[in-house]
């Protein structure tokens, strides 16, 4: 195993640890420990991984075993893929010339597409297909410099002016790829 950061490792974990427990009145309370028990912050390559979980509403079956998978990965050494746009089209029936500058900002990324549909020559509807409509608008002075953000923050948009200004009915799409992490699952 490799050198953790372990406010990566531990928000990975609360992540993956509130469904399975979401039954319970109150979920568990996970750390990671060393073989005695005391509080570890990161792990080398070839520790051995403990979780100390305290479950706090005692559940009824204590005789039944529960199963916690964990993924132990880190944000510096993780060797799966990142987050990524791709397919980022302009609509082949736009009048204007301008197009987009857009970049994964965020931890959490829904896998989903995007429309940025024009209203005017400097507003635009930004809508995800699984999200739905943004809140915000998108205004044509939002560049990369000072970019327009999804409601989640995961998104950054700018968008840029060409020769010819945008029109009502101007549309781009493009599409969300999660991050692919890797690591080793611990039960």
């Amino acid at each position: 195993m490799m050198k953790r950061n372990s406010a990566a490792i531990a928000l990975s974990l609360l992540t993956l640890v509130t469904t399975p427990l979401a039954n319970a009145t109150q979920t568990g309370l996970l750390q990671f420990t060393d073989t005695d028990g005391n509080a570890v912050l990161s792990y080398q390559h070839g520790d051995e991984v403990v979780l100390q979980l305290t479950d706090s509403d005692a559940n009824t079956r204590a005789n039944k075993r529960n199963n916690v998978d964990v993924l132990v990965t880190s944000n510096l050494e993780d060797q799966g893929s990142p987050a990524q746009i791709t397919n980022l089209i302009a609509n082949r029936n736009n009048i204007g010339t301008g197009d987009l500058q857009i970049a994964v900002v965020g931890d959490e990324i829904v896998a989903q597409s995007y429309e940025v549909l024009a209203l005017s020559n400097y507003e635009f509807l930004v809508t995800g297909s699984e999200t739905g409509l943004e809140d915000e608008r998108l205004y044509i002075y939002q560049s990369s410099e000072s970019p327009y953000f999804t409601r989640d923050g995961a998104i950054s948009i700018g968008i840029s002016e060409g020769d010819v200004a945008f029109s009502a009915g101007d549309k781009f799409t493009f599409d969300v790829t999660p991050a692919v992490v890797t690591g080793e699952t611990v039960r």
